[in-house]
């Protein structure tokens, strides 16, 4: 299955550094380099105050974060820059029949969270399969002063 569209929430001012690093280099080092991603498996609205354990992550046998290739970031519209990693994807077991995908969500190493996407539609897991999903998301790029002499 192929999760669908979702609302992001970047979560926290403090993450800039973050992203900001990732313009930089996000395939070699960075805050980035070697950020996973998870599923969300419980209802949750998040701010840019929620940390990651306020998140519910799948408890299935064999589930594990998906550590995420990023692609160079870019800008799609005046002012926003773009990051948009390879595809990740995490097996369905039999275990994971019956519980609900909600969302997912990239972070750190630390964990710290970076950000959250609350699929437009929850799916319910109905057989073995695989989820797939393109981490992605885009935000305001800071505010640069021209230099003046």
């Amino acid at each position: 299955m192929i999760l669908g569209p979702a609302a992001i929430t970047l979560i926290d001012a403090s993450n800039v550094a973050i992203l900001a690093q990732a313009i930089v280099s996000p395939s070699a080092v960075g805050e980035l380099y070697h950020a996973t991603c998870d599923l969300i498996v419980a209802p949750i609205t998040p701010t840019g105050r929620t940390q990651f354990g306020d998140l519910t992550t799948p408890a299935w046998a064999a589930y594990a974060a998906q550590t995420i290739t990023w692609n160079a970031p870019t800008s799609q519209t005046v002012g926003y820059t773009e990051m948009d990693g390879a595809s990740v994807a995490f097996a369905l077991p039999a275990g994971a029949v019956g519980q609900t995908i909600y969302g997912w969500a990239i972070s750190d190493t630390s964990p710290r969270l970076a950000v959250v996407g609350i699929l437009a539609t929850p799916i319910l897991i109905n057989v073995v399969d695989t989820a797939v999903l393109v981490p992605a998301f885009a935000w305001e790029a800071p505010v640069t002063e021209p230099v003046v002499n």
